[in-house]
């Protein structure tokens, strides 16, 4: 903060907020009429202007300048803002190319991959457990085969 404004009070602070609204919404409404009428007045239409608003004749042309500047940014937000919003209405899924689910079908899509995840788990156990067993029983039969071989 410069210290100049260390010891400013509030009322001068807010002098100061005021200074940065140039018009008021009469005037800015006014301003517009005006412009629709005859967007580059002469001087003797400014002066006119200025006197009736109680501007100066800079402010009356530097409203306009400023709104045409202020309407030109917001309508290229807007697009772009529409282009954003279609940009993540179409996206695509990388590996297959296919549209992204929605929430709701991603949920319900992942329970039943847990579903089939939990199946495939109990079989791969039992399996697991038949496999054991076989070869248990497989050592065992060759174990005896070997013992009567020796006999």
């Amino acid at each position: 903060m410069h210290p100049s404004q260390l010891g400013e009070s509030s009322s001068a602070q807010q002098h100061a907020y005021q200074n940065c609204h140039r018009h008021s919404p009469y005037q800015i409404a006014r301003l517009e009429e005006i412009f629709k009428e005859c967007e580059y007045p002469d001087d003797s239409r400014r002066r006119q202007i200025s006197e009736e608003l109680g501007l100066n004749a800079n402010q009356a042309l530097s409203e306009r300048l400023d709104n045409n500047v202020l309407r030109y940014d917001n309508d290229r937000l807007h697009a772009e803002n529409y282009i954003m919003k279609e940009a993540l209405n179409n996206i695509r899924c990388a590996p297959c190319g296919g549209p992204v689910m929605e929430p709701e079908e991603t949920a319900l899509s992942l329970q039943v991959l847990k579903a089939q995840n939990l199946l495939l788990r109990k079989e791969a156990s039992e399996l697991s457990y038949l496999i054991d067993s076989l070869v248990t029983l497989t050592s065992m039969i060759n174990l005896h085969l070997v013992d009567i071989h020796h006999e």
